[in-house]
C-alpha cells in the first residue's frame, strides 16, 4: 500500500450562526466527554496508486480533479469515549485536496451493507467533534447497525455566509496567471456543500458500501446542505429534517423579520415567507436535484415556514418529495441523543420520527420500507 505524503487537513472551525441552526443552536444539551488521543489503529489506503502517481489528466492543458473513488484517505480507529466500542475516523480527501473528517461504524462482516450519512449543523469542532458525537449518539447508531447499516457522521469545513449564491457551482481549475509555472488555482473557494459531495462519494465507492443504497439525514443546516450537494450528484434517498434552506431559496435576511439573532420564517406567517424567497431560483435549482427526500417539518419551529415552502415547491418541480411533521419542543428531534447523565431515554415522539426516517431509509435502501405519512 502506497504512502500518501502530501495530503494537508484543513478543518473549519467558525460557529455557525443561529440562522443556519433554526431554533436552539445547542439542539440537544451536551454533557462533558473526556479527550482521549489513543489511535488503535491507522492506515493509509490509496485506492488507485497510478491516480495519485501519474500526471493528472487534463482539459484544454488543465490539471483535472481527483475522481472520489480514486482519491486516497486516512482510517484511523478511535475508542468511543466512556465506552468499550470503537469507531473509524475517516480522513476524506475532498475536491480541492484538503482531508475532512467523517466517522463510519459498520456491522460485521465484509458486505456490501446499506450506508446512511448523518449531520446536525455542523462547520466547528473539527474532528474531536465527532469523538463527542459518536458518545452521544452511540445508542441510536447501535439500533441502526444492528438494523443492518453502516451509519457515517460528517463534520465539514465553516459555512461561508452566502457563499453559495456567490457563484451558484461548483469551483473549477484555472491557470495560475500570476505567478506563472505549472500551478493552477481554483476559480472559487470551496464550500461545505463540496465536503458533502465528497462525503456522500466517497461512502459508494467504499468496499463494505453498497454503492447504490447510501442514504442521508441533515438537520438544520446540514439539511440544506443535502438540497445543495444534490444539485450536483445523485444518490438514494435524503431527508431534510427543519431543513434551514435559507440560503438554497435566497431569502431576503435584510427584509426578513428576526427575533434577536434568530430569523424568523414561521408557517402562520406563510405568504410573507413565499415573498421573501426568490421561487424562480429556487424552482430551478430543485429541478436540478434527483435524489429522492423526504422534508420533516415542526410547526413551532421559527423556520416552520421554510420548511414547508420548500417541500411545496420541491413537489411543484416534480421532486420525489415526501413530507411529516411532528410537534417537539427539540431542533434536532429527528436523533436520538443521550441525556446530560448518559442515561438513553428517547420520549414517544423522538421515537415516532426516528422510525419514521428509518422506515424512509427501508424503502430506498432496501426495498422494505413504506411511504411517509403525509
Amino acid at each position: 500500500m502506497a504512502e500518501f505524503l502530501s495530503a494537508r487537513l484543513v478543518l473549519g472551525t467558525l460557529t455557525l450562526l443561529s440562522i443556519a441552526g433554526g431554533t436552539a443552536s445547542a439542539q440537544t444539551p451536551t454533557s462533558p466527554v473526556p479527550v482521549s488521543d489513543r489511535v488503535i489503529a491507522t492506515r493509509v489506503v490509496v485506492p488507485t496508486e497510478s491516480a495519485v502517481t501519474n500526471p493528472a489528466p487534463t482539459e484544454h492543458g488543465i490539471p483535472e480533479y481527483l475522481a472520489q473513488k480514486d482519491a486516497p484517505y486516512l482510517v484511523l480507529t478511535r475508542p468511543i469515549p466512556k465506552s468499550k466500542q470503537t469507531y473509524d475516523l475517516y480522513l476524506i480527501q475532498t475536491r480541492d485536496e484538503i482531508l475532512v473528517p467523517m466517522a463510519v461504524r459498520k456491522p460485521n462482516g465484509n458486505g456490501p451493507f446499506p450506508a446512511i450519512l448523518l449531520g446536525s449543523g455542523n462547520g466547528g469542532g473539527s474532528f474531536m467533534r465527532l469523538d463527542s458525537i459518536m458518545y452521544r449518539l452511540e445508542p441510536m447508531i447501535d439500533r441502526m447497525v444492528a438494523r443492518g447499516y453502516v451509519v457515517a457522521y460528517g463534520n465539514y469545513r465553516a459555512m461561508v455566509m452566502q457563499g453559495f449564491n456567490d457563484h451558484d457551482g461548483r469551483s473549477h481549475r484555472i491557470y495560475d496567471m500570476m505567478s506563472g509555472g505549472p500551478r493552477v488555482i481554483n476559480s472559487e473557494a470551496a464550500l461545505d456543500s463540496d465536503d458533502y459531495i465528497s462525503m456522500i462519494q466517497q461512502l459508494q465507492v467504499l468496499p463494505f458500501v453498497k454503492g447504490d443504497a447510501v442514504g442521508s439525514i441533515g438537520v438544520s443546516h446540514s439539511g440544506e446542505l443535502i438540497t445543495e450537494a444534490a444539485m450536483f450528484t445523485t444518490w438514494a434517498a435524503a431527508v431534510n429534517s427543519e431543513g434551514a434552506n435559507w440560503e438554497l431559496s435566497k431569502v431576503d435576511l435584510m427584509r426578513a423579520p428576526h427575533e434577536g439573532r434568530n430569523l424568523m420564517l414561521e408557517e402562520k406567517n406563510l405568504d410573507d415567507v413565499k415573498s421573501l424567497m426568490d421561487k424562480d431560483a429556487t424552482v430551478a435549482r430543485i429541478k436540478r436535484i434527483k435524489t429522492p427526500i423526504l422534508h420533516m417539518g415542526r410547526p413551532k419551529d421559527e423556520l416552520s415556514g421554510l420548511f414547508r415552502v420548500m417541500y411545496d415547491w420541491s413537489k411543484e418541480a416534480g421532486l420525489d418529495s415526501e413530507w411529516v411533521e411532528f410537534d417537539h419542543p427539540r431542533h434536532g428531534y429527528a436523533f436520538l441523543y443521550r441525556k446530560p447523565d448518559g442515561s438513553f431515554q428517547p420520549d414517544p415522539i423522538e421515537e415516532q420520527a426516528f422510525a419514521s426516517w428509518m422506515n424512509y431509509m427501508d424503502k430506498h435502501l432496501k426495498g422494505t420500507g413504506q411511504a411517509a405519512t403525509k
